[in-house]
């Protein structure tokens, strides 16, 4: 029997080399791919509206523009799109860059750019009454004033004023009339007393004597004193000088400084003798406020300055001194005292 030798089918044979080497292909290919995802790489494709912009990743220049493509490590990255100059306004945007491919789309907004003033429109109508608002939180309540006098007190200086009177008219009688006023200031801010003299007249053997002391000063938290006021009839000898002393106000308090004074008395004295005199208020105490000064008891009309509040202790008539109603007055908190006064009228 004769063997006959059987023909492979060679186009069958072929297709199936061919679909081995395809799939051996795309094999290496997912490999390929695979160990790129491995090694963190990823592929950004940029487009723009207006195209032809700059792309700059991570603050550094790709020398592309768009539409362009790039590879990126995976993760994050800061992407710019510009067109420098052309009235489009920068894109700047955080972009997360993953395995495989990644797209970003980008449109530029115009850079406004103003145009010129409008005309102006007709005034509106005038609008509606607004509604009332709502009442306001009550004010803190204000510090207490000094007190005044009682009716006590008031009787005193009613007697006082007709004691100076009947000096006053027997001065007159005495003089034919009054003949002479001299003022003592004292203009110094260091509180220190101010000192004049003054000499009797020919022919003048009494003399009323006016009189307000230096205020107290002002302490860390209270105020200082007012200055105590006296007035009388001096009897005096002609030809005879006198020392005319005008108290100064007190020293405020000063931080590590130096601590608050008393005012300064203001007297007239003759030689070593007071003849007569008003005292200085007292300075302003850590919690105790200043008290006032006193007047001289042998005074026709005398009176204490009134006690201090946060803003220093007035003197007594103070408001009828002709240096002003500030004489004599005590510092407030941390503020020195006024000077005091003295006026000779003869």
């Amino acid at each position: 029997m004769k063997l006959t030798k059987k023909k492979a089918h060679q186009p069958y044979d072929r297709r199936r080399l061919m679909l081995l080497t395809i799939a051996v292909w795309a094999a290496l290919v997912a490999s390929v791919a695979s160990v790129a995802g491995q090694n963190g790489g990823g592929a950004l494709k940029v487009t723009s509206f207006p195209s032809g912009a700059k792309v700059i990743i991570d603050g550094t220049d790709t020398t592309k523009i768009t539409p362009m493509s790039t590879s990126l490590t995976v993760g994050d990255h800061t992407v710019v799109v510009t067109i420098p100059n052309s009235g489009w306004n920068p894109d700047t945007r955080t972009v997360t860059i993953v395995s495989g491919n990644n797209d970003l789309s980008v449109t530029l907004l115009p850079t406004p750019t103003p145009g010129p003033p409008g005309t102006k429109g007709d005034k509106g109508d005038k609008g509606d009454t607004g509604a009332q608002g709502i009442q306001g939180i009550q004010g803190l309540q204000g510090i207490q004033g000094p007190p005044g006098i009682t009716p006590e007190q008031l009787t005193t200086i009613q007697q006082q004023i007709t004691t100076l009177q009947t000096q006053v008219t027997v001065l007159q009688q005495a003089r034919g009339g009054l003949s002479g006023m001299q003022a003592f200031e004292n203009t110094g801010n260091d509180g220190s007393t101010a000192t004049s003299t003054w000499t009797a007249p020919a022919g003048v053997t009494h003399v009323m004597v006016e009189m307000w002391g230096g205020g107290g000063g002002g302490g860390i938290a209270t105020g200082g004193g007012g200055g105590g006021y006296s007035r009388g009839i001096i009897t005096v000898t002609p030809g005879t000088v006198y020392t005319i002393n005008v108290g100064g106000g007190g020293l405020s308090f000063i931080p590590l400084g130096r601590g608050a004074t008393d005012g300064s008395r203001s007297s007239m004295t003759l030689g070593s003798t007071t003849l007569f005199f008003a005292d200085g208020g007292h300075f302003g105490h850590d919690t105790t406020s200043g008290a006032g000064g006193g007047g001289d008891p042998s005074a026709a009309v005398r009176g204490d300055g009134h006690e201090a509040d946060a803003a220093g202790g007035a003197a007594f008539g103070g408001t009828f001194c002709p240096n002003g109603e500030q004489t004599g007055h005590g510092g407030g908190v941390l503020g020195g005292g006024n000077p005091g006064y003295v006026l000779l009228v003869w």
